[in-house]
């Protein structure tokens, strides 16, 4: 596959994923809002080995069917973006109603994203 860079690992692990309710509101309250691709990533600096990700997908995207495979499309962005980011951050995503995602748009979206955090100073 010619996203994946040689010699890493491109799985998405437990330890990856945001799993409580508490994480996922301290980076909507704390976190800076960056947008590309129809993709609100809301982010927060960690002192963690590794990023996280969170994936918040309502009904006005559609029924389950759809909302699932939106979801299915940002965690695979995700995990073969994830080796961009210049430093360890929580992430939460929220993909517009009326976004039309790919995953090609989803890469460039975090594409873009990646290149903003390390444009940021710490």
């Amino acid at each position: 596959m010619e996203n994946r860079p040689e010699g890493r690992r491109h799985g998405f692990r437990p330890r990856e994923r945001l799993h409580r309710k508490a994480q996922f509101t301290e980076i909507l309250e704390r976190g800076a809002r960056f947008s590309a691709g129809g993709i609100t990533f809301r982010c927060l600096r960690t002192g963690g080995a590794a990023s996280r990700l969170g994936v918040i997908v309502g009904r006005r995207n559609g029924n389950a069917v759809a909302r699932n495979r939106i979801r299915r499309l940002l965690r695979e962005g995700f995990r073969l973006s994830k080796h961009r980011l210049p430093c360890a951050v929580d992430v939460v995503l929220i993909p517009a109603p009326s976004a039309t995602l790919t995953l090609d748009r989803v890469l460039r979206a975090f594409a873009a994203f990646a290149r903003a955090l390390g444009a940021e100073r710490p």
